[in-house]
């Protein structure tokens, strides 16, 4: 019984490191977009804020203005997250090596495909995918170095 709890565990740990890694190509990939978002939420926060002052004047209804308000607070605390997100991936690119932050950039930022990558610097599109791979593995150890894991993000 202890044997299959063991290996229960294992593959769970295992699941969940998978889980971190696609997490995190995911949030390298999202790098770009970001400012995007951060702005797109900022505009709503502020069409919520000024269409609340327009309403609570007229209709003075105290529910619609508490909810109105709650909205804004929730905006705002995305808001917060986009930022701090934005923040962590930033100095995650800049604490890699120049070429592995080249690599990356390359890859997530800008979107190359391996093939495309492995053409600009002429070897493998195989070394790309290994390359890529390791650079993935440094960024999950440091997620964990920092204890960031998949209820952080």
């Amino acid at each position: 019984m202890t044997t299959n709890n063991n290996q229960l565990n294992i593959i769970n740990k295992h699941d969940k490191d998978i889980d971190l890694k696609i997490w995190i190509k995911t949030l390298l990939y999202s790098y770009k977009v970001f400012p995007n978002l951060i702005n797109t939420v900022d505009k709503i926060i502020n069409l919520q804020a000024s269409s609340m002052s327009f309403t609570s004047s007229i209709y003075n209804n105290s529910n619609s203005t508490k909810s109105q308000i709650e909205r804004i607070i929730d905006l705002s605390e995305r808001k917060k997250s986009l930022i701090n997100i934005h923040l962590m991936i930033d100095k995650i690119f800049k604490d890699l090596s120049y070429n592995n932050r080249e690599l990356a950039e390359k890859k997530f930022i800008d979107k190359l495909t391996n093939e495309e990558i492995a053409q600009e610097y002429d070897i493998s599109t195989r070394t790309v995918y290994r390359k890529l791979n390791k650079i993935i593995d440094e960024i999950y150890t440091y997620f964990l170095k920092m204890n960031w894991n998949l209820k952080f993000i």
